[in-house]
């Protein structure tokens, strides 16, 4: 796969491609962009009549990072991080965003749900900053773990956070 990944300024990439893609995949990319819609219209230019595009966001303002707002297990919204993060997405807004442009979901999934970790005092890490090297640390003795013993299970759990609106990451399959 390495001679067709391509890295640099998403602007200037999408409008140098001359031909369109059976899959468009942008991890990490959207919350850094002013127009994320603009993105998104380049992106549907470039996808073949049965396209899928792939996109990965944090899962920001999700519903478990209300919760421990409400609920006071943060002080504070901790993913807000301009000028890095100009946009902001949950599954439903970035669903929303994709039927906007007649895109149909297909299915999410979220990754390991370490915000997980912010609901019990004796491991919140943003509360307690020196526990978040253990909070990763257990984020991969889990996901290998589980890997051990299906990465087909694996993937159905990741599908059902996804379907939950639950993980750090969301990430999103649609089609035309």
């Amino acid at each position: 796969m390495l001679p067709f990944f391509k890295s640099g300024d998403i602007d200037f990439l999408l409008n140098s491609f001359k031909r369109t893609f059976d899959v468009i995949t942008m991890t990490n990319v959207l919350e850094h962009v002013l127009s994320p819609e603009s993105i998104i219209e380049k992106c549907i230019k470039l996808l073949s009549r049965n396209g899928v595009l792939v996109i990965t966001v944090p899962n920001d303002f999700s519903y478990l990072q209300k919760k421990l707002l409400l609920e006071n297990k943060i002080s504070q919204p901790f993913w807000v991080s301009p000028p890095e993060h100009l946009s902001y997405f949950t599954k439903e807004s970035l669903t929303n965003l994709m039927e906007a442009y007649n895109l149909k979901e297909s299915y999410h999934i979220g990754d390991y749900p370490i915000d997980f970790e912010l609901l019990v005092e004796e491991s919140n890490y943003i509360n307690h900053p020196d526990l978040g090297k253990v909070a990763h640390k257990k984020r991969i003795a889990v996901t290998n773990l589980m890997a051990e013993i299906s990465i087909e299970r694996l993937a159905r759990y990741y599908k059902s956070l996804g379907d939950m609106g639950f993980g750090r990451d969301i990430t999103g399959f649609y089609t035309l």
